[in-house]
């Protein structure tokens, strides 16, 4: 590898914990808002459930209503699957980060990953697009995606937008910042309703 792509690499990956550390900071600060759970790093695998068993635990043990919580979990999931498997991989790692915390009665769920610059414009029109879909729409077009049955590259079907998407009712923020001629970092951040049982 040259000395150019581990310029390159290291500049990403220290993008990416700039923005998680300027992220938990600014929750820490707002005094109507509680940081629930964090993490920065390479993703793999097991931080799936790690993180989502934390969550999951956490809202539990608050009593909040059951369907909120099943919400929140299938998001964060989601979340952290799309890292895992659509954000862009340095030196055969997935950097990114997530951060939950809770604001009144609502829980957000945010995200950052590293994405090339191509895929930025198809993601901002697939977002958007996705965005202006009804509730009921979104749903139909999950199950028109689980009829057709096929599996991308990546191993998916392209339901992870949709699921996030049905589940926060379209409370969903997203935000890319370039980083490098190659690197941008996508940022979403989903709000769910918290009501305690």
């Amino acid at each position: 590898m040259s000395k150019v792509s581990l310029h390159i690499s290291k500049n990403s990956t220290n993008a990416i914990e700039t923005f998680y550390k300027t992220a938990v900071k600014k929750i820490k600060t707002d005094s109507s808002a509680t940081l629930l759970d964090s993490f920065c790093g390479h993703f793999i695998n097991q931080d799936t459930e790690r993180l989502t068993s934390v969550l999951e635990g956490h809202l539990h043990k608050k009593n909040y209503i059951k369907k909120h919580v099943k919400s929140a979990f299938s998001t964060a999931v989601e979340m952290i699957q799309n890292i895992r498997l659509h954000g862009s991989r340095i030196e055969q790692k997935t950097p990114g980060c997530y951060i939950t915390f809770s604001e009144g009665s609502s829980l957000s769920i945010q995200t950052a990953n590293l994405i090339s610059n191509a895929e930025v414009p198809v993601l901002i029109q697939r977002i958007s697009d996705l965005k202006s879909l009804q509730n009921t729409q979104l749903k139909q077009r999950y199950i028109d995606r689980l009829a057709k049955g096929s599996i991308s590259l990546k191993g998916g079907a392209g339901l992870g937008l949709l699921t996030i998407l049905s589940k926060c009712n379209g409370k969903i923020s997203t935000k890319f910042v370039n980083i490098s001629n190659e690197y941008s970092i996508f940022s979403m951040t989903t709000t769910l309703p918290l009501e305690h049982a």
